[in-house]
């Protein structure tokens, strides 16, 4: 969904309308969310950048291969304040390719 678009929100089980949904402000903490060629640790892993669809319907998603034939692994970290009285979330988007 783009910038500056209303959104609806609904009761979860009657999906009863429940008017204009307000979500305050964010802010991405992981800097290269969407390019895993930069600041990523890669380990068994080739990245082939903007291959395939991404969710916002845009040709900007990745496809992750296998290259050690056994384990895999793609890490990033980032540093969250203990003091902070904010909630952290990570919300990542997978789907399979036409490998298992």
């Amino acid at each position: 969904m783009g910038n500056n678009i209303p959104r609806i929100d609904h009761d979860p089980v009657t999906h009863v309308c429940k008017g204009l949904l307000i979500e305050e402000t964010r802010t991405n903490l992981l800097n290269y969310s969407e390019d895993f060629q930069t600041n990523w640790t890669l380990i068994g892993v080739s990245v082939l950048p903007n291959t395939t669809i991404a969710p916002d319907g845009t040709n900007s998603a990745d496809i992750l291969r296998n290259t050690s034939g056994i384990t895999s692994l793609l890490e990033r970290s980032i540093t969250c304040s203990a003091s902070t009285t904010n909630d952290y979330y990570a919300t990542i988007y997978v789907k399979r390719g036409n490998t298992s």
